[in-house]
């Protein structure tokens, strides 16, 4: 199976930042049962500066710097990943392992031996001052490891214990907020700068119990879903829910860790795309056959009723086997998202209007066709932008609109394109879109 994944998450400074440096851990790995076939990794304002290295996992990680005044950032990732099932007697084998391995027997292996090997993962069973072991962390998560209880069943009891007992509330809490505070109060806001010392989740509770567990980079793609537990030399790839198999790869750590534990707590709900509290949308694609509506549904986008023409002229025409869309403009909240780039409206904020261009004209495309399902291409876009003359960003901001289609269509919302900086628009409208496309 191939996997397309996409990764964007738009960040907002205030005051403006004057320069910044990061690090991203988006590229997935190369394991038995995943190949990374292509990953493409950018920012915007554009990086001049970048790093790649590996850490001491394997994992790919990116360093990049921003010596320019910025008051957004944009981070865009699309890797595409080739899956296959691990050989049955190995998946087996280690199916039948997870099965009776207790949690004390996990302890053990990583215990510090003077002179004898030990896990790679046996300095995170430590406690440091970062993530400090707090008996009440202790005292909570005795409940699920009860004595000679499989390390399996205890994790997935736990999970489901915060699932239930923890209301995931936005802006509940901050970077400040103590993670003592957050088990007393029952709540808490993973956020993107939120550091382990105040999450709640199961990586506060397991270092509590002398054991390591390393997020995975989830892929919720309604496959089956895998967790590297890093309990013993043997049994690394071990825990397995739901129905199939999925190799995991991908995704930042701070959605990992909510939406992980969020998914196995419902009963291990298929899902093919999530959306972080941080704001962060994860948007997996799979070649199986996969309703638009439903991708639309994962990327929380409701369809709007076709608009009515300003002017002479319908808002779509079909002849044979294409659809030809009239250009629509932008608009927020119901209203001309008006402005020029490179006078009053950055690319950034252009982009961001191209995608609700993208989502009016899915909506005429709904009316035109009856399903969208029916869509066999996206053949054509072309991109009016309101720009001042020495402005030159418009194909980035026709992107906002390029990268929605793809990641509804999939492949088939591939396609060409134009983009055009035009003195002015219609009402003063910041971008202006049509669209062909080809139906069955």
């Amino acid at each position: 199976m191939k996997l397309r994944i996409t990764h964007e998450t738009l960040y907002s400074y205030s005051p403006t930042v004057v320069t910044a440096q990061h690090v991203a851990h988006l590229e997935p790995v190369n394991t038995a049962c995943q190949t990374c076939l292509s990953h493409v990794f950018g920012t915007l304002p554009d990086s001049p500066k970048r790093r790649r290295q590996s850490d001491a996992f394997g994992n790919q990680r990116v360093y990049f710097s921003l010596p320019v005044a910025h008051n957004t950032l944009q981070v865009h990732a699309q890797s595409t990943l080739e899956t296959c099932p691990l050989p049955l007697e190995l998946a087996t084998s280690l199916q039948d392992h997870g099965n009776t391995l207790t949690w004390e027997q996990a302890h053990d292996a990583y215990t510090y031996r003077a002179g004898q090997a030990s896990d790679d993962a046996t300095p995170f069973a430590y406690a440091s001052h970062h993530a400090p072991v707090d008996q009440a962390f202790k005292r909570y998560a005795l409940v699920s490891f009860k004595p000679g209880r499989p390390l399996i069943e205890a994790v997935r009891d736990l999970m489901q214990r915060i699932h239930t007992e923890f209301n995931y509330e936005s802006f509940s809490t901050d970077i400040s907020t103590p993670a003592l505070t957050v088990l007393s109060n029952k709540r808490g806001f993973v956020d993107r700068t939120t550091p382990r010392t105040s999450s709640p989740d199961w990586q506060r509770c397991i270092p509590c119990m002398g054991l390591f567990a390393r997020a995975p980079q989830g892929c919720f793609c309604g496959y089956r879903i895998l967790v590297r537990f890093r309990s013993h030399q043997q049994s690394r790839r071990l825990v397995q829910s739901g129905r199939r198999l999925c190799a995991l790869g991908c995704g930042p750590r701070f959605c990992r860790r909510f939406t992980l534990a969020r998914r196995l707590a419902r009963g291990y709900e298929p899902h093919v795309a999530g959306q972080c509290h941080c704001g962060a949308d994860l948007i997996f694609e799979t070649e199986i056959n996969m309703s638009v509506y439903k991708r639309l549904e994962t990327l929380h986008i409701t369809l709007p009723p076709v608009a009515t023409p300003a002017a002479a002229y319908v808002p779509y025409v079909k002849t044979g086997h294409l659809v030809f869309l009239s250009g629509h403009i932008s608009k927020k909240d119901g209203q001309v998202w008006a402005g020029q780039l490179g006078k009053n409206i950055q690319t950034e904020e252009g982009k961001l209007a191209a995608r609700a261009v993208a989502i009016d004209l899915l909506g005429t495309l709904h009316a035109a066709v009856g399903d969208l399902n029916q869509v066999k291409r996206i053949v054509k876009v072309m991109s009016l932008v309101n720009s001042t003359a020495d402005f030159t960003e418009q194909h980035l901001v026709t992107n906002g609109c390029s990268e929605l289609l793809g990641q509804v269509f999939g492949d088939a919302g591939i396609h060409a394109r134009s983009a055009f900086g035009v003195a002015q628009l219609p009402m003063g409208a910041c971008v202006e879109i049509e669209l062909i496309a080809e139906i069955a």
